[in-house]
């Protein structure tokens, strides 16, 4: 039947839930959270330390990153960049399209 504990309830071993645990207030873990199936999180998460991601990660909303953006491997995009600072490449780079330049375009090498 149920079982109400009205204090600190505490387990020194192993313990196994059978089903849903709930809880009400705020949750503190002192260790690892493993999480074998999918997971949903309702309401925002924030993370202070250092995250990797063991594979693809997939954002519906729009994105904020409030310093260094960086890819080790290729990027695409599926749509437009827009950049409003200035820009620096530090290789080579390929247009396969018509291409508008609203300003100066100023070559410093063979062309």
């Amino acid at each position: 039947g149920a079982t109400t504990v009205s204090n600190t309830l505490s387990a020194s071993g192993a313990t196994t839930l059978g089903s849903t645990l709930s809880a009400s207030g705020a949750t503190t873990l002192g260790s690892t959270l493993s999480v074998t199936g999918a997971s949903t999180l309702g309401g925002s998460a924030s993370v202070t330390g250092a995250t990797t991601l063991g594979s693809t990660l997939s954002v519906a909303g729009a994105t904020t990153v409030s310093n260094t953006l960086s890819a080790s491997g290729a990027t695409t995009l599926g749509s437009t960049l827009s950049v409003t600072g200035a820009s620096t490449l530090g290789g080579s780079a390929s247009v396969t399209g018509a291409t508008t330049l609203g300003s100066i375009l100023s070559v410093a090498g063979a062309t």
